[in-house]
Order: C-alpha cells, then sequence, then structure tokens
C-alpha cells in the first residue's frame, strides 16, 4: 500500500476489515503525516498519539479475535478543537478554555469513537 493517509475513510476501514494494513500500521501513517506537515500548516493544537496507539493496539486486538466492529473500526481522525473531547484539552479557541479537559465528548466526538474511529488529536 503507497499512501494510507491518501484515502477515504471508507477504504481505509475496508484495508483494516480485510487486513491489508493493520490499525496500528494505520494509524502510525497518519501519525507520520501530521508529523511531516503541522510544522508548516500549524493545524494540529492538541495531539493524543499514545492513546491512538494503544486504541490501536485494542482495535487490532477485536478484530484479530472476530469481534463484532463498527463501520470505521481503526480509522484515525483529528477533531476540531470546537467540541468536546473527554479527557483531552479542549479550548473552543480561546485562551480563556486553554486549561479545561471535559468529563464528556460531544456527541460527534462519541459516535465517531462509537463507530471505532480512533482519534489522533485535535485542530485549530
Amino acid at each position: 500500500m503507497n499512501d494510507l493517509t491518501a484515502l477515504g475513510a471508507v477504504e481505509q476501514a475496508r484495508c483494516v476489515r480485510d487486513r491489508e494494513v493493520s490499525v496500528r500500521e494505520l494509524v502510525d501513517a497518519c501519525i507520520a503525516r501530521v508529523e511531516c506537515l503541522n510544522d508548516a500548516v500549524n493545524a494540529v493544537c492538541t495531539t493524543t498519539y499514545d492513546a491512538a496507539r494503544a486504541a490501536a493496539d485494542r482495535a487490532q486486538a477485536a478484530l484479530d479475535a472476530g469481534g463484532d466492529v463498527g463501520p470505521l473500526h481503526g480509522v484515525p481522525f483529528l477533531v476540531k478543537d470546537l467540541l468536546s473531547t473527554a479527557g483531552v484539552r479542549t479550548t473552543y479557541g480561546s485562551r480563556v478554555y486553554a486549561d479545561l479537559v471535559p468529563d464528556e465528548d460531544d456527541v460527534a466526538v462519541e459516535r465517531l469513537l462509537n463507530a471505532g474511529a480512533i482519534m489522533i488529536g485535535k485542530t485549530n
């Protein structure tokens, strides 16, 4: 597989389900892409790489065990910092909330996570 980050979410999910790529490989490819570009574009303001890699390992184990997986199982995503993320700093784009760490996810984030997607960070 050439560039996993160039694939759409549906295709990434298919590649994971068909075991053309492991969840960890996909997550690591997306993290590498962010690291390569973020200094120039300053799009990602908070990263959750360690948690994402741990989630990738759990997602792969569930897949390997034949567990029921969601439609976005193993697909990495970034979420706009305007949405609350449980346990992850959420500034809502304001210095006033620079230290806010919500207890709950916004419904959109919750739905992505429930579909099996893996958050790798927050965007400006």
